[in-house]
C-alpha cells in the first residue's frame, strides 16, 4: 500500500494473488456500458480472461447502460459467452418500465454466477418494481446455509432528462408517490434485505453508491442492516477513490458481519480487469462459513462413455457384472443399514462419510463394468502417407459427385 497520493493505476489493500480453494471470490467493477456487437464484445472477453485467470467465482457488473429487450437475444451476454466456462449463467436487470425504451438504457447491473458454485445456485431475481436497480443471486449452502449476492446501483442525482435519476422519477410520479429516487432506492432495498435476513440469509451487496461509502448515509443504512463495508473495515481506512477522477470511494462491498472471518481484499489497478474509468473490487470470503467448502470439480469437457443401450446382449451382460461387482464391496448391506440409522436416528458426519465412501466404491464397479462392456478397436492400422492420400482421394470425389447433384462443398474438401 502506497502512502503517497494515489495514481488512477494504484491498487490499495492486498494484492490479489491464488485463491484458497476454500473460498469464494467476487469482483465489482462498474463496466461503463456493455460493447454489444455482432463481432463480440471486447469488454466480455476481458472479463473471461479475468475471471479464468483469477478463478473468479462471482462478478458483479453495474451501469450495463443496455435495454436488453431492444436488442437482439443473440447479442446477449448469456449468448456471447456461451461455452466459455464449464457452467456459467447470467442474471441481467435493467428499466423495464420505460414506455419510450431504446438499445441504450442508462445504468443496469448484472450478475454472474460460473464454474462449481453455480452447482449451489437457487432462483435469482432482481428489482420487483422493475427499475433494474439490483439483482441477486442466491447460493444455498450445506445445512441449508443461504449466501444472497446482490448486485446494486444507486443512481446520482441528474436532472437530465435520459438519466435514470429522471427516469425513475417519472415512474414513481405515474405512481402518484412524490418521493426522491434516491431515497426510495434504500428505504425499498433495506426492506429487501430484512425480508431476505429473516429467512437467514447472509448478505453480500456489491454496488456503486455514487457517493462516499462512509458516508453518513450509507453509515446509517448499514448499522440498521448489521452490514460492514469490507474493504474499509478490513484496513480500518478510507480506501482510495474508486472513481478515475473522484476524490472518494463510490463503490463498495457491504456484508453481513459473520462473514468478516478470514476476509481479503482489496481494490485494484484501473483497467486490469476491462477499460473503465472505475476501480475494480474484489473480495474473498470463507467457504466454510455459508457451508460451501469443498466443491466438487466438474468434467470439462465431457467425456463420451460409448455404451450401446439398446443392444440386450450388452445391457444383461452389463447388470449381470455390475451385480458380481457390486456384492464384493457388499453395498445391499451398506445400504439397508444407511437406510435403517437415517429412519431411526440423527444422520451424522460419520453416516454422511460412510455414504460418501459407497457412492464412490459404486461409480468404480460402474466404470470397471462400462469398459468391459465397450467394443472400441482403435489403432489397429498403422498410419501410412499411402492412407491419407487415398482417404483425401476418397473425399475428392465424394465431393465432386456432391457438387454435380447441387449442394454447397467447401473448396479445401476438393483440394486433392
Amino acid at each position: 500500500m502506497k502512502t503517497n497520493e494515489p495514481s488512477e493505476w494504484d491498487q490499495w489493500g492486498q494484492e490479489m494473488g491464488p485463491k484458497n480453494p476454500n473460498s469464494i471470490r467476487l469482483v465489482l467493477q462498474n463496466i461503463g456500458g456493455i460493447d454489444v456487437r455482432k463481432q463480440g464484445s471486447v469488454k466480455l472477453a476481458a472479463l473471461q480472461e479475468f475471471m479464468t485467470d483469477n478463478t473468479v467465482d462471482i462478478a458483479a457488473l453495474t451501469k450495463c447502460n443496455v435495454g436488453w429487450k431492444q436488442i437482439n437475444p443473440k447479442l446477449w451476454p448469456q449468448e456471447q459467452t456461451k461455452f466459455w466456462w464449464e457452467n456459467s449463467h447470467w442474471l441481467l436487470a435493467y428499466n423495464r418500465q420505460d414506455p419510450d425504451a431504446t438499445p441504450y438504457q442508462p445504468d443496469g447491473v448484472g450478475i454472474l454466477v460460473v464454474n462449481q458454485l453455480l452447482h449451489q445456485a437457487q432462483c435469482p431475481g432482481n428489482d420487483i418494481m422493475g427499475l433494474g436497480r439490483w439483482c441477486w443471486a442466491c447460493l444455498r449452502g450445506k445445512q441449508n446455509q443461504f449466501l444472497r449476492v446482490i448486485s446494486a446501483y444507486w443512481p446520482c442525482k441528474s436532472n437530465g432528462p435520459l438519466s435514470t435519476y429522471q427516469q425513475q422519477m417519472r415512474f414513481w410520479s405515474t405512481c402518484w408517490m412524490e418521493c426522491c429516487p434516491r431515497d426510495q432506492f434504500l428505504l425499498d432495498l433495506k426492506q429487501a434485505i430484512r425480508q431476505w435476513q429473516d429467512e437467514g440469509n447472509f448478505i453480500i451487496l456489491l454496488a456503486n453508491m455514487n457517493e462516499d461509502i462512509l458516508s453518513k448515509d450509507l453509515q446509517k443504512f448499514c448499522q440498521e442492516l448489521q452490514l460492514v463495508e469490507a474493504i474499509s473495515s478490513l484496513y480500518r481506512k478510507s480506501p482510495i477513490p474508486t472513481h478515475q477522477r473522484g476524490r472518494q470511494a463510490i463503490d463498495g462491498i457491504f456484508i453481513s458481519g459473520a462473514l468478516m472471518k478470514d476476509v481479503t481484499g482489496g481494490i485494484l489497478p484501473l483497467g486490469m480487469v476491462m477499460a473503465s474509468d472505475h476501480h475494480a473490487i474484489w473480495l474473498d470470503i470463507c467457504a466454510e462459513i455459508v457451508e460451501m467448502q469443498n466443491q466438487d470439480p466438474v468434467q470439462w469437457p465431457p467425456a463420451c462413455r460409448r455404451l450401446k443401450c439398446h443392444d440386450p446382449q450388452v445391457i444383461n451382460k452389463y447388470l449381470f457384472v455390475l451385480s458380481h461387482e457390486l456384492e464384493i464391496v457388499n453395498t445391499e448391506e451398506c445400504t439397508d443399514q444407511l437406510a435403517s440409522t437415517a429412519e431411526t436416528s440423527c444422520w451424522m458426519t460419520a453416516q454422511e462419510m460412510e455414504y460418501n465412501h459407497l457412492d464412490q466404491d459404486i461409480i468404480m464397479a460402474k466404470l470397471k463394468v462400462e469398459r468391459l462392456c465397450q467394443k472400441i478397436h482403435a489403432g489397429n492400422i498403422p498410419w501410412t502417407p499411402a492412407l491419407t492420400q487415398a482417404i483425401q482421394h476418397i473425399m475428392y470425389w465424394k465431393g465432386m459427385m456432391s457438387r454435380q447433384l447441387g449442394n454447397k462443398i467447401s473448396t479445401t474438401v476438393l483440394k486433392w
